[in-house]
Protein backbone atom coordinates (compact mmCIF):
# COMPACT_ATOMS: atom_id res chain seq x y z
CA UNK A 1 0.00 0.00 0.00
CA UNK A 2 1.10 3.29 -0.39
CA UNK A 3 -0.19 6.80 1.04
CA UNK A 4 -2.01 9.10 -0.84
CA UNK A 5 -1.85 12.62 -0.62
CA UNK A 6 -4.59 14.94 -0.14
CA UNK A 7 -3.72 16.99 -3.47
CA UNK A 8 -3.32 13.07 -5.31
CA UNK A 9 -6.90 12.19 -3.61
CA UNK A 10 -8.43 16.13 -4.86
CA UNK A 11 -7.12 15.25 -8.20
CA UNK A 12 -8.60 11.88 -8.33
CA UNK A 13 -12.49 13.37 -7.16
CA UNK A 14 -11.96 16.24 -9.42
CA UNK A 15 -11.39 13.87 -12.88
CA UNK A 16 -14.31 11.46 -11.44
CA UNK A 17 -16.86 14.24 -11.13
CA UNK A 18 -15.93 15.55 -14.06
CA UNK A 19 -15.95 12.32 -15.82
CA UNK A 20 -19.23 10.90 -14.33
CA UNK A 21 -21.28 14.57 -13.71
CA UNK A 22 -19.60 16.52 -16.59
CA UNK A 23 -18.26 19.55 -13.78
CA UNK A 24 -15.81 21.70 -15.28
CA UNK A 25 -12.05 20.99 -13.14
CA UNK A 26 -11.79 24.31 -12.14
CA UNK A 27 -14.87 24.58 -10.55
CA UNK A 28 -14.28 21.63 -8.53
CA UNK A 29 -10.74 22.74 -7.49
CA UNK A 30 -12.00 26.13 -5.97
CA UNK A 31 -13.90 24.26 -3.22
CA UNK A 32 -17.18 24.83 -4.90
CA UNK A 33 -19.56 22.63 -2.48
CA UNK A 34 -21.22 20.01 -4.07
CA UNK A 35 -24.60 20.83 -3.97
CA UNK A 36 -23.75 24.23 -6.01
CA UNK A 37 -21.47 21.74 -8.34
CA UNK A 38 -24.02 20.27 -10.04
CA UNK A 39 -27.87 20.68 -9.12
CA UNK A 40 -28.60 17.11 -8.92
CA UNK A 41 -26.00 16.78 -6.09
CA UNK A 42 -27.25 15.13 -3.38
CA UNK A 43 -26.55 12.11 -0.79
CA UNK A 44 -26.97 9.76 -3.29
CA UNK A 45 -24.34 11.28 -5.57
CA UNK A 46 -22.08 11.44 -2.71
CA UNK A 47 -22.46 7.82 -2.22
CA UNK A 48 -21.74 6.83 -5.68
CA UNK A 49 -18.64 9.04 -5.71
CA UNK A 50 -17.50 7.60 -2.79
CA UNK A 51 -17.90 3.51 -4.51
CA UNK A 52 -16.11 5.27 -7.49
CA UNK A 53 -13.26 6.56 -5.10
CA UNK A 54 -13.40 3.01 -3.15
CA UNK A 55 -12.87 1.46 -6.81
CA UNK A 56 -10.13 3.67 -7.91
CA UNK A 57 -8.22 3.19 -4.50
CA UNK A 58 -8.68 -0.26 -3.68
CA UNK A 59 -9.89 0.21 -0.22
CA UNK A 60 -13.68 0.41 1.40
CA UNK A 61 -15.01 3.38 3.58
CA UNK A 62 -16.05 2.67 6.56
CA UNK A 63 -19.47 3.66 7.21
CA UNK A 64 -20.71 7.19 8.44
CA UNK A 65 -17.10 7.90 7.51
CA UNK A 66 -17.19 11.48 7.97
CA UNK A 67 -15.37 15.06 8.17
CA UNK A 68 -13.81 17.30 11.14
CA UNK A 69 -16.88 18.44 11.49
CA UNK A 70 -18.92 15.26 11.90
CA UNK A 71 -20.53 15.89 8.58
CA UNK A 72 -20.75 14.69 5.81
CA UNK A 73 -17.74 16.15 3.26
CA UNK A 74 -19.35 19.66 1.46
CA UNK A 75 -16.48 20.12 -1.03
CA UNK A 76 -13.45 18.14 -2.80
CA UNK A 77 -10.60 18.86 0.26
CA UNK A 78 -13.24 18.08 2.81
CA UNK A 79 -13.84 14.50 0.87
CA UNK A 80 -10.31 14.29 0.09
CA UNK A 81 -9.20 14.82 3.39
CA UNK A 82 -11.55 11.91 4.80
CA UNK A 83 -10.63 9.66 1.52
CA UNK A 84 -6.61 10.18 2.77
CA UNK A 85 -7.74 9.05 6.38
CA UNK A 86 -10.02 6.36 5.74
CA UNK A 87 -7.43 4.98 3.40
CA UNK A 88 -4.36 4.77 5.89
CA UNK A 89 -7.36 3.13 8.14
CA UNK A 90 -8.57 0.52 5.71
CA UNK A 91 -5.14 -0.42 4.23
CA UNK A 92 -3.19 -0.69 7.65
CA UNK A 93 -6.42 -2.66 9.15
CA UNK A 94 -6.28 -5.30 5.94
CA UNK A 95 -2.32 -5.33 6.71
CA UNK A 96 -2.97 -6.60 10.59
CA UNK A 97 -5.55 -8.96 9.28
CA UNK A 98 -2.81 -10.75 6.36
CA UNK A 99 -0.18 -10.60 9.45
CA UNK A 100 -2.44 -12.41 12.03
CA UNK A 101 -3.60 -15.04 9.14
CA UNK A 102 0.05 -15.69 8.30
CA UNK A 103 1.12 -19.03 9.98
CA UNK A 104 3.49 -18.79 13.29
CA UNK A 105 5.64 -21.78 12.46
CA UNK A 106 5.77 -25.22 10.61
CA UNK A 107 3.21 -26.93 12.73
CA UNK A 108 0.47 -24.90 10.84
CA UNK A 109 1.63 -26.31 7.61
CA UNK A 110 1.82 -29.54 8.45
CA UNK A 111 -0.82 -31.77 6.97
CA UNK A 112 -2.19 -35.72 5.75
Amino acid sequence: MHAISVQQARETITRLLEEYMGVEATTVLQDTPFVELHKEFDSLSMLELQLLLEKAYDMEFDSGAQGQNGKLPTNVTELAEVLVKQHAVYHARKARKLAQAQPVGDSASSSV
